[in-house]
């Protein structure tokens, strides 16, 4: 939604999952109080708080969809060092708003968000969760990626922002054409 203004701050969806690298990406915010605001939208239930910092806004309640909407079109970075996906859709959601998208280097996650739509965080140590591999990023890769994100300057955000919505745009009409086939 372009009618929302883009703020330079960052925007991570954790939803009810445990697997999205919620609490070492807020230990990683509460490092850095010169960073800008994380805005943490996660069910009550999952949640741990932990000790409150100055920029980070964590919303632990029922987020109505429109603010849900309108909180991912407000953020120029998504921030989802997930430790798995399944298909990706909070990832495909960020690549939607055309926002720089910040994840962890690993299957399926690096397949959706590639060097030319996003940043990659390279896993700190890797294991198994059921049969699918899964990833594990610690602080010090969050740093360095947050970093690089804070360098950017406006016209590499928009390219990146740029190309992710593009990337977006492609396989949700390649989704649409085959579903009715894939159904039939």
């Amino acid at each position: 939604d372009a009618t929302v203004p883009r703020e330079r701050a960052f925007f991570h969806l954790a939803g009810r999952s445990k697997n999205k690298g919620t609490q070492v990406l807020m230990d990683a915010w509460r490092r850095h109080p010169e960073w800008p605001r994380l805005t943490v939208v996660q069910s009550a239930k999952t949640a741990q708080p932990g000790t409150p910092a100055p920029n980070i806004t964590h919303l632990t309640g029922y987020v109505e969809d429109a603010e849900l909407r309108r909180l991912q079109n407000a953020h120029a970075f998504h921030i989802c060092p997930s430790e798995a996906e399944g298909f990706g859709h909070l990832l495909m959601e960020g690549l939607s708003t055309g926002a720089v998208l910040v994840t962890t280097d690993g299957a399926p996650m690096h397949e959706l968000v590639t060097p030319e739509r996003g940043l990659l965080i390279p896993p700190a140590r890797t294991g198994t969760l059921n049969l699918s591999p899964q990833y594990f990023v610690d602080v010090a890769g969050i740093e360095d990626a947050v970093a690089r994100a804070l360098a950017l300057d406006d016209a590499q955000r928009a390219t990146l922002g740029a190309a992710a919505r593009r990337y977006f745009e492609g396989a949700d009409a390649a989704f649409r054409a085959a579903l009715p086939t894939a159904l039939a």
